[in-house]
């Protein structure tokens, strides 16, 4: 280009105003509490419980077998927001790093296990945590801000922010947790009807016969279906509220340059196999979670496998961020392999699967069972001892579960587990 050429260009970029480089996108993580994938539309679930998140993240990334890092809130939630299964990860969580990088950070959540005590520091990086007050709890200490509730203070928050500096937002939605307890317009036929299962007299409870430290509870057929239609209402009414904040992000001119990542901490037992709730076993209803990405500079596709802890490292990825990879124990999700073998761990248990393969193992370290979740999607049948290589094959490509991480995955779920025993939170 000759000078004459350029100096023109330039008065015309004075006069008229030139295109910036578009800045780095918004980045907004979801987590909805106790979600199944499995009651989910663009999971296959015909029960209409989420017609809103599935018109937004069709075109998307889905990830069709994601996993929990842990069935329980405490451990899960801290390793997805720093990408490690170690307690005291070294380095920074999800927001520390965006904070570091010039984002505006803040957080909407609803979970009672979200207060500082010294030890869980979930309100690290931001510079707005907004949580309910310690005292906002029912009679079985679970956590009453609803979910219309969150998503009002998250509309409040986008509509008041100031200046262009990127924003990470972080909602984390309660609802679906027990009690089951749905505003009446999502209750489908149980209007009048408790939720309340833990409050139920007419249950018996007695040892699960695979492991002495988990009860059963047997409830009348009748029963057990309201509960899990109510809990599909729950569901239904966090969508709508989900939904709401979706909206506003279209109606701000936001959800072109906005990343979104929707997942759980955990799934829910609901009754099948006469269990309930979670923080119980590695079984797929506690552990399979949905995992939804929606990146409009992206092409979306759907991904066989990952894990919750998959998602720091994506989005630094993405961001092109600086980060060691082998600091995390999630990997960035475009660029691995699809069908890699990821892992959950439970007290002193594990589970190692791949798309099609599950393999759980003792607290040696040695496998006990094996499920063809292509075939046996509910786990009922062990096919390990007819399939001895396709376990050893299985543990070969699996993450390492060296004798570091082995200890400190005990420490950390063990300490979960008697935090949450202490408050007859499982028993």
């Amino acid at each position: 280009m000759s000078r004459l050429a350029s100096a023109v260009l330039l008065l015309a970029c004075l006069v008229a105003g030139c295109p910036s480089e578009p800045g780095p996108p918004n980045v907004v993580l979801v987590t909805v509490d106790t979600l199944r994938a499995d009651r989910m539309g663009i999971y296959g679930y015909d029960g209409d419980t989420t017609p809103r998140i599935d018109a937004f993240f069709r075109d998307h990334t889905v990830v069709g077998r994601a996993i929990t890092s842990a069935p329980c809130t405490v451990p899960a939630m801290r390793q997805l927001l720093t990408g490690r299964l170690d307690r005291k990860a070294d380095g920074a969580s999800l927001p520390e790093r965006l904070a570091s990088a010039g984002y505006e950070t803040a957080a909407v959540v609803s979970q009672h296990q979200f207060h500082w005590d010294g030890r869980r520091n979930y309100d690290r990086g931001f510079s707005n945590f907004d949580i309910q007050g310690e005292g906002e709890i029912d009679r079985h200490r679970m956590t009453t801000r609803d979910a219309r509730e969150v998503a009002d203070r998250a509309l409040r928050w986008l509509d008041e922010r100031s200046g262009d500096r990127p924003f990470f937002l972080w909602l984390h939605f309660f609802d679906p947790h027990d009690p089951y307890d749905p505003p009446l317009d999502h209750r489908d036929g149980a209007e009048h009807e408790s939720g309340d299962r833990r409050t139920e007299t007419a249950l018996v409870r007695e040892p699960y016969a695979e492991d002495e430290t988990v009860q059963a509870e047997t409830f009348a057929p009748e029963v057990t279906e309201r509960f899990r239609r109510l809990y599909d209402g729950e569901i239904r009414f966090t969508d709508a509220q989900i939904g709401r904040v979706l909206s506003r992000l279209e109606e701000l001119g936001l959800a072109d340059d906005t990343i979104v990542v929707l997942t759980s901490d955990h799934g829910e037992q609901l009754g099948e196999g006469v269990l309930w709730d979670h923080c119980k076993t590695l079984h797929g209803r506690e552990t399979r979670v949905p995992l939804l990405v929606r990146d409009p500079a992206r092409a979306g596709r759907r991904r066989e496998v990952a894990t919750t802890t998959d998602v720091v490292p994506t989005i630094l990825a993405r961001l092109d961020l600086p980060y060691d990879a082998a600091h995390y124990d999630g990997v960035d999700l475009a660029t691995t392999d699809e069908r890699r073998p990821v892992s959950s761990f439970w007290r002193r248990k594990r589970i190692v699967q791949d798309h099609r393969w599950k393999l759980y193992l003792d607290e040696r370290d040695r496998p006990v069972a094996l499920y063809d979740l292509s075939a046996d999607p509910n786990e009922e049948s062990n096919v390990l001892p007819g399939n001895v290589d396709v376990a050893t094959a299985l543990l070969r490509r699996a993450p390492p579960n060296s004798p570091t991480v082995a200890r400190r995955m005990r420490r950390t779920t063990n300490e979960a587990f008697q935090k949450l025993k202490s408050l007859g939170y499982v028993e």
